[in-house]
């Protein structure tokens, strides 16, 4: 039985999209690594120490990532159906993973969600025009950003692949027909 569903894939491939469509339709908990880093409070020593590298734009150390994590997993159902967004993204992110969720139990299926660069890249602008993000005006940031998440996902992908945990989802159409694609691969594996 799969337990947790984690996207991958290129920046602008869509998979946050997909992902809070999904979840709002469905009673699954959603765990986008960003977000939880953002959200921690202040207040809190776990959540003063995350603010301190993300106030300097530092990454957060994976011993960190994998407490907020912990956090998470022990607040839910074992049972629960999990969407998590864009993590592990490297070796020792998976590596830690691993270790929680084998313990508790819980079997990961990744989906990667397909696109070309160039489309990612037109997106990615794209949206920096409607939101204003200035992280995703910069070309140079955003392939500098892109190179990096290769890097770092090769690896976590080929793991999946490896122990047949591994599916694709073609990104490059329109946003519902992306969807359709999407949600019909996950009921495929949680059926």
């Amino acid at each position: 039985m799969i337990h947790d569903i984690i996207l991958l894939g290129i920046q602008g491939s869509g998979k946050g999209t997909q992902a809070k469509r999904f979840i709002a339709e469905h009673d699954v908990a959603y765990f986008e690594m960003g977000q939880q880093l953002r959200n921690t409070d202040r207040t809190t020593e776990l959540g003063a120490e995350v603010h301190t590298y993300l106030d300097d734009g530092k990454l957060v150390p994976v011993s960190i990532v994998l407490q907020l994590l912990t956090e998470f997993y022990t607040q839910l159902d074992d049972e629960k159906l999990v969407i998590l967004d864009g993590f592990p993204r490297s070796v020792e992110q998976l590596e830690g993973y691993k270790a929680l969720t084998e313990n508790a139990g819980r079997t990961p299926h990744c989906i990667e969600f397909m696109l070309d660069k160039d489309e990612a890249i037109a997106r990615i602008q794209g949206r920096a025009k409607e939101q204003g993000r200035v992280d995703d005006m910069d070309l140079e940031s955003i392939l500098s950003r892109m190179q990096w998440t290769e890097e770092e996902t090769g690896p976590v992908l080929d793991w999946f692949k490896t122990e047949d945990l591994y599916s694709t989802v073609d990104a490059a159409g329109e946003m519902d027909e992306v969807y359709d694609l999407f949600h019909a691969v996950v009921h495929e594996l949680v059926d």
